[in-house]
């Protein structure tokens, strides 16, 4: 996210400055490359296909992250089969990565648990997030 990417921190005087960063293809491989990381100062110092990620807190330990949902769905006529199952959790990716990108979690995986429970016209899905995030490191920037 542009956040985390080509992020300029404000100097207590006033003077802009690049946040030093790394390269990765994509956040989860920034937050799990720390250390394994080329040093940049935005997406020009990184190779093709790489962009530079700035604040993702590589002084903290990674940590994992486990969610689940109840997810219930009205006006639905039919059981929930495997392509739906598909669609729903690509849906759901799809939907929640950038806004997850903005808090620094890079999500590794959603998956509906047990079976669907479809009840006349509702439909009960239980739904398991799996993420990485690293807390971002407190900066001292003088002052």
């Amino acid at each position: 996210s542009e956040r985390i990417k080509n992020r300029e921190l404000v100097l207590p005087n006033g003077r802009r400055t690049a946040a030093i960063g790394g390269c990765a293809s994509t956040l989860k491989s920034a937050v799990m490359g720390c250390g394994n990381r080329v040093s940049c100062s935005g997406d020009v110092d990184c190779a093709v296909g790489e962009s530079c990620y700035s604040d993702i807190g590589c002084g903290n330990p990674l940590m994992e992250l486990n969610s689940e949902f109840l997810f219930t769905m009205i006006g639905v006529q039919t059981p929930m089969d495997e392509a739906a199952e598909s669609t729903l959790t690509q849906t759901l990716t799809t939907f929640l990565e950038p806004i997850l990108e903005d808090s620094n979690i890079a999500l590794d995986s959603v998956g509906i648990i047990g079976d669907p429970q479809h009840l006349g016209v509702m439909l009960d899905v239980n739904v398991k997030f799996t993420g990485l995030y690293r807390p971002p490191v407190e900066q001292n920037l003088g002052g």
